[in-house]
């Protein structure tokens, strides 16, 4: 079977992973990157549209959990929080799913939102009896078949771990998918990111390119 447009070479990967990494430099912790009273409901996103400027935005949305340099002078603040999330507690068993919500906010380099993302997705979460807390892909990394760049199909993928947490882009534009695994430390609440799962498809939705990161405390 001929595979459409498979990762051609070497630079091509360079480059993914060069304007990858600044998204993968993102806040580790989730939790409670939202402005204070806001959790990026539709009304205040849906407010927020590219020429804006960026005081203008933030008057809306308010202060960014995290602002990302680009590779030009633009630069992206992002917003996630996460909703209905239960107190977790060794003392108890518990398990469902929470929303994340991200709000990602692009500018030029003169302080113009230059396009805007806003994602909704469920995340799984558990914790056993006297355990560590968990959310995300259930079994961890681990749990995640093997990726074969050009063969593996996107679909074969969400099939497995489930459909994507976070749907964003680059400073170019173009498309990522995420999948993230979080837990939160003995007697706490504050989920932590352990890792996350993120790629890049052709336009067959075949897997072009995927890194996987593990934030340093």
């Amino acid at each position: 079977m001929e595979v459409p447009m498979k990762i051609r070479d070497h630079a091509a990967v360079l480059k993914f992973c060069y304007r990858l990494l600044p998204l993968l430099l993102l806040t580790s912790v989730l939790a409670g990157c939202t402005a204070p009273g806001l959790f990026l409901e539709d009304s205040a996103v849906n407010q927020v549209k590219p020429g804006m400027e960026r005081q203008e935005v933030l008057k809306v949305v308010g202060q960014p959990g995290r602002t990302v340099k680009g590779p030009e002078g633009d630069f992206l603040d992002e917003y996630r929080t996460f909703l209905d999330q239960p107190t977790f507690s060794k003392r108890t068993t518990v398990t469902g799913n929470m929303s994340l919500r991200s709000l990602q906010v692009y500018y030029s380099a003169d302080g113009k939102v230059t396009f805007v993302d806003s994602y909704k997705a469920a995340i799984p979460y558990w914790q056993q009896l006297n355990g560590v807390a968990h959310a995300g892909i259930r079994g961890g990394m681990e749990a995640v078949p093997k990726i074969e760049k050009g063969v593996t199909h996107l679909y074969e993928l969400t099939e497995k771990i489930g459909e994507p947490m976070l749907v964003t882009r680059d400073f170019d534009g173009d498309k990522y998918y995420s999948w993230f695994v979080y837990e939160a430390p003995r007697n706490s609440n504050t989920l932590k990111l352990k890792s996350e799962l993120r790629l890049i498809v052709d336009d067959s939705k075949y897997i072009a390119d995927y890194l996987i990161n593990e934030p340093k405390d």
